[in-house]
């Protein structure tokens, strides 16, 4: 897991740094899910997903 930068829609202080609504910051992958339940960023696209991944058997 890397970091992914991303577009603020709320005013976020990181470290004593006080960051604004449209600043893009980096943040580690996992606290993805933390920053949008919190309203701090919307949800991202899933990256890798796959299509046409349902299997029929014939």
């Amino acid at each position: 897991m890397g970091l992914i930068e991303v577009t603020l829609k709320q005013p976020y202080t990181q470290y004593g740094v006080e960051y604004n609504a449209g600043d893009k910051i980096k943040i580690r992958e996992s606290k993805i899910p933390s920053f949008v339940e919190n309203g701090l960023i919307d949800a991202p696209n899933k990256i890798n997903e796959k299509k046409g991944s349902s299997k029929t058997k014939n």
